[in-house]
């Protein structure tokens, strides 16, 4: 989330200055993407955010994660099925399709 918030913040100064590809409606539209994806992380327990943050941050395996938290592979893989699904719903609550 750090690195989507820096990446952001520097398209947001790229185009205030006027050099930056990104037009002022892209950048709301990441704008609301990042905040209703920290309003999600938020909103789960302690340790879902750990096993999606070692997953989609860290780029660990299902084996790596399943391996250092102590559960099963499956349990690991149906968490994060439904923590996607589930963020996606939040999506299209707000009328954000991506």
């Amino acid at each position: 989330a750090a690195k989507r918030d820096r990446q952001l913040e520097e398209d947001f100064d790229e185009n205030r200055i006027g050099t930056g590809g990104n037009n002022i409606e892209e950048l709301i539209e990441k704008l609301c993407i990042v905040t209703a994806f920290q309003k999600f992380m938020h909103g789960l327990s302690l340790e879902k955010q750990c096993v999606f943050t070692e997953k989609y941050n860290n780029s660990k395996s299902i084996e790596e994660i399943s391996n250092k938290y102590g559960m099963s592979q499956s349990k690991v893989k149906m968490m994060l099925f439904r923590m996607r699904q589930e963020f996606k719903k939040r999506l299209e609550e707000e009328n954000i399709y991506i």
